[in-house]
């Protein structure tokens, strides 16, 4: 009516960061259910906003049991049930969803003589054998070849069967349609070819190869140009290459920024490059025909090849460290876009899914004592540090300013150890209110958390789970209030 001077906000629909949610920290852009801000929270499920994953570590999986190095590239896929190979540094590893294996020739050392330093970036299994790639002392690179089944390692299979060695630089590597292993090589792109090198592809001078990817009939090569390191502007390209022709195939699609990784999921090759060094820099898209077609710009870093994964149908990559999750778990559902978990160390080597959950590995300081260790673990259990920030909500109107009178939050039956705080920051950020807190013993899914008048100009509503040991999965948040005739400050 037009005398009503009521106002009413249903959030029943959890739809992930709002579009440039890092460009300002009270900002009003967005939909009702987007985030202005949030950290480990999980909204694949359409129904439900609710906290995150939390990660512990697989067995062995510290420095006292069978991982000595930082892992730096897992198999995205299972070689045989549920077991699937990583490497980092030195050694090879053999891993299932529980544990790091030490037993049957694992982890296995790649040794290779006169040389030092031996440091492995990427693995791929092909034709019954596992291939990795590694650079040494010698300023050059290398490729292992290790039988599965008992860690033997070959560790001069390239420069030596293999037929020649290969340049010291980030070596990712793909198994492509053409049933060959394409790889990057500094200023070149290599393949493996049955059981030897393969063709070549010159890249321009002064350029390097830092992802690969295989889509339709062509490797898809990242390169960034010039190769240099830092906070630099790199005018960088996708090369199109079927890993035969003595030069690319088709016109490389320019792109402005340092490409980061491509990975292909589905018959979409998706990218991430950054075009600057500001706030929100990172971009992340997807190859649409003869060019980049941007999906999200986000803040933090770019991730490489290893540190992006497919997780039941969604895309997740590593940004600093943390996880970001985009898509739908479903064709009919809503795309999402959210930061699902935290490493639990600051520096992460690689994500994978091979058996559905995701695998993370990472490397810190654990403890009083600085004590380097390295940990591969998986998602288990509910993040402690979870919180949500809605967009603002903006209530100045002509009617002067307003009461937020009414909070509610619908929730699903919640266990005890399912803690949910609450609270109103209001005023530009210049005023909170704690709300009421939220607990599994109350066997309540209908929460008043506020029901006294707090007199405003705008306000945004803050989620926070760090208390919590159970999930408290939201459905519904229904806020409610008046306009007033009020005016001058607050």
């Amino acid at each position: 009516m037009a005398n009503d001077n009521t106002f009413s906000i249903t959030i029943d629909s959890f739809e992930g960061l709002a579009p440039a949610y890092y460009s300002n920290d009270w900002s009003v852009y967005g939909n009702k259910g987007s985030a202005n801000d949030l950290k480990d929270v999980d909204i694949s499920d359409p129904n439900v906003l609710t906290q995150g994953a939390s990660t512990s570590p697989l067995t062995s999986g510290t420095q006292a049991g069978s991982i000595s190095t930082l892992i730096t590239s897992i198999m995205k896929g299972a070689v045989s049930t549920d077991t699937t190979f990583a490497v980092g540094g030195n050694k090879v590893y053999k891993i299932s969803n529980t544990a790091v294996a030490s037993t049957g020739g694992y982890p296995a050392t790649i040794d290779k003589a006169v040389v030092t330093g031996e440091t492995a970036t990427d693995i791929v299994f092909y034709k019954d054998y596992l291939y990795a790639f590694y650079n040494h002392s010698g300023s050059a690179g290398d490729v292992a070849k290790i039988t599965p089944s008992n860690g033997t390692v070959d560790a001069t299979w390239g420069s030596v069967t293999g037929g020649g060695t290969i340049e010291n630089a980030p070596h990712y590597a793909i198994v492509a349609g053409n049933d060959m292993v394409g790889f990057t090589d500094g200023a070149y792109v290599g393949t493996i070819d049955g059981d030897a090198f393969g063709y070549s592809l010159d890249l321009p001078t002064n350029s390097q190869s830092d992802t690969i990817t295989w889509n339709g009939d062509y490797f898809l090569i990242g390169v960034n140009r010039p190769n240099v390191s830092g906070s630099n502007y790199n005018q960088s390209a996708i090369y199109f290459w079927d890993g035969y022709a003595t030069s690319w195939n088709v016109a490389p699609i320019p792109v402005s920024g340092k490409i980061g990784a491509l990975f292909t999921h589905n018959g979409t090759t998706y990218a991430w490059w950054k075009d600057n060094d500001n706030v929100g820099g990172c971009n992340f898209g997807y190859l649409n025909g003869s060019a980049l077609t941007v999906i999200k710009r986000y803040d933090g870093s770019l991730p490489n090849q290893n540190q992006v994964s497919d997780y039941y149908g969604f895309i997740t990559w590593v940004s600093n460290d943390e996880i970001f999750v985009w898509g739908a778990g479903d064709n009919e559902t809503q795309v999402k876009f959210f930061k699902y978990l935290t490493a639990p160390h600051k520096t992460v080597g690689s994500i994978a899914s091979p058996f559905g959950s995701l695998l993370i590995s990472s490397t810190g300081d654990v403890g009083e004592v600085p004590v380097t260790q390295y940990y591969l673990s998986k998602e288990s259990g509910y993040s402690t540090s979870a919180y949500w920030k809605t967009i603002v909500f903006n209530l100045m109107s002509p009617y002067g300013i307003a009461a937020v009178n009414n909070i509610k939050i619908l929730t699903e039956e919640m266990e005890s150890g399912a803690v949910l705080n609450t609270k109103i920051v209001y005023n530009q950020g210049q005023e909170e209110k704690q709300l009421t807190q939220i607990l599994g013993t109350s066997n309540k899914i209908h929460h008043i958390v506020l029901n006294t008048a707090i007199h405003l100009i705008d306000f945004r509503l803050e989620l926070d789970w760090s208390s919590a040991t159970k999930p408290v999965k939201i459905r519904n948040i229904y806020i409610s209030g008046i306009y007033m005739n009020k005016n001058g400050t607050i």
